[in-house]
């Protein structure tokens, strides 16, 4: 899951500017929405709330929803963890350690 594909969302917005540009801002507690969904990363129903498509969850600086932001935090992770397997082909399905044995192979004793 990108964490481009996470949006902003509220029950209460307020006109405002995002950018220099008149477009409406999130007033209430601030909620992190997967799209094609209708419940936030917390598990509440986002289905008539207010989405702030100009708005980037990471950005806000208010009041953001603790679990939220503790989801948002691990789908960072886990796409800077996929990045980096998909950086270093090479490295993947090798045993922890570095180990140069191929897999599948048994490991002898001398």
């Amino acid at each position: 899951m990108s964490t481009a594909t996470v949006i902003t969302t509220a029950a209460f917005s307020h006109p405002g500017y995002v950018g220099g540009r008149a477009t409406d801002v999130p007033i209430s507690e601030v909620h992190a929405k997967k799209t094609g969904t209708i419940t936030t990363l917390c598990g509440q129903s986002a289905l008539t709330w207010f989405k702030f498509w100009e708005v980037p969850f990471a950005t806000v600086l208010g009041n953001r929803c603790p679990r939220c932001v503790a989801a948002f935090d691990e789908l960072l992770q886990a796409e800077a963890d996929r990045r980096r397997r998909s950086f270093h082909p090479a490295r993947k399905g090798r045993p922890a350690g570095g180990s140069s044995r191929a897999p599948g192979r048994p490991t002898t004793l001398s």
